[in-house]
């Protein structure tokens, strides 16, 4: 073989090699964001999995390798994580090409913290300084890592913890507030027993035993609630249903609510069976009384609902005292003073010592509002 035949041969090897040297380095360069990508992936999906509770993925465990699905994709990605549920939607940018830019999204509802855990990011080469936003609830802080300089030339990668405002679940301080100025201030279901479902319990009761309807009050009952059973008097309403023993037609007393201050007569409230009429009482602060009274035949054994309201009408602005039997108005009249409760015991199914004789009856859901309830919801006290 002559000498230029072996120069070129040698020649023709020296290329091939520096080819395959040269093309295995940029392979291996350009793998480098993918492997960047994944970890930060890794990182992302752990503190994901931290913050909601769920079991942490086994180590070597695939957290966003390209096309993998059911994983995490590009940024991060969690599927069932515990006590929520998680959306995913995900892609990574191409290994061969560097450029190639890909995202995902996670969103999670209701997690177990009571707010929502969200992340975004993008898996695009780490050269270009990206980064990942981890949101989570207020409750508590999270325990995040951050990376270490990653190869590749790049800045290192961030997370961040941002405050959120919490899921759809949670209940707003204000709602709380609105839902209790709302609610009865005394509720009272008189189911076998004489304990409040809301509001002070009885100091005094006597004369009262259960007959599997509700409470019975005897003519000689005593049952008083401290602090004028909650009321602050500008408005206020006053329920409770009520099986008699008597019939409306007998001409004889019987006390339901009593709120008063014994030879008084102001700042009085007063919802009795006066002969055969039923009469809701109220008394301003100048003695001026109004309210409605009403001829009742009921018979005994009968259930009836009885509601008192008085203050200011929405409509009107004029302050009314009315009367309610069965859902239904029975009378109403004005007033203009002011009402303020005394500061002393509200009794219930019966009067002061020394007054009136007590209901003769049996009694349940003994509700009382500090605001006067609308005619819908009036009506619907009779069903419950």
């Amino acid at each position: 073989m002559t000498r230029p035949w072996v120069a070129l041969i040698a020649g023709a090897c020296l290329l091939v090699t520096v080819g395959v040297v040269v093309q295995r380095f940029r392979g291996s360069d350009a793998e480098e964001p993918a492997v960047a990508r994944n970890r930060m992936a890794a990182l992302a999906d752990k503190a994901i999995a931290k913050r909601s509770g769920s079991v942490d993925y086994p180590e070597g465990a695939d957290t966003g390798s390209p096309g993998h699905s059911g994983a995490a994709a590009g940024a991060a990605a969690v599927g069932g994580a515990r006590g929520a549920g998680a959306a995913v939607a995900g892609s990574t940018g191409g290994v061969a090409d560097p450029s190639g830019r890909g995202s995902a999204t996670v969103g999670s509802v209701g997690s177990r913290a009571g707010g929502s855990v969200g992340v975004s990011g993008s898996s695009a080469p780490i050269s270009a300084g990206n980064s990942i936003s981890v949101t989570a609830p207020v409750a508590g802080p999270a325990l995040f890592e951050k990376p270490s300089s990653l190869a590749g030339g790049g800045t290192d990668e961030t997370i961040a913890l941002v405050p959120s405002a919490g899921g759809p679940g949670k209940q707003s301080k204000d709602e709380k507030q609105n839902q209790d100025e709302n609610g009865p201030v005394l509720a009272l279901s008189f189911d076998n027993s004489v304990q409040p479902d809301k509001g002070d319990q009885a100091t005094l009761a006597e004369g009262v035993a259960f007959d599997g309807q509700g409470t019975k009050f005897s003519a000689d009952a005593q049952f008083a609630v401290p602090n004028a059973g909650g009321l602050t008097g500008e408005a206020g309403t006053i329920s409770f249903k009520i099986q008699p023993d008597w019939s409306g037609a007998e001409e004889t007393d019987a006390s339901l609510a009593q709120l008063r201050t014994p030879n008084e007569w102001n700042n009085r409230l007063q919802i009795t069976k006066n002969g055969q009429y039923l009469r809701f009482l109220l008394a301003d602060d100048t003695g001026q009384e109004s309210g409605a009274g009403i001829p009742i035949r009921w018979q005994p054994g009968e259930e009836h609902t009885v509601t008192a309201t008085w203050g200011e009408d929405p409509v009107t602005g004029q302050k009314l005292a009315s009367l309610y039997v069965d859902g239904r108005l029975a009378g109403q009249s004005p007033y203009y003073g002011n009402f303020t409760p005394p500061n002393g015991p509200l009794y219930i199914g019966s009067d002061h010592p020394g007054g009136g004789p007590g209901a003769r009856g049996t009694m349940s859901n003994f509700l009382a509002y500090n605001r006067i309830l609308g005619g819908g919801e009036v009506s619907n006290l009779t069903t419950r």
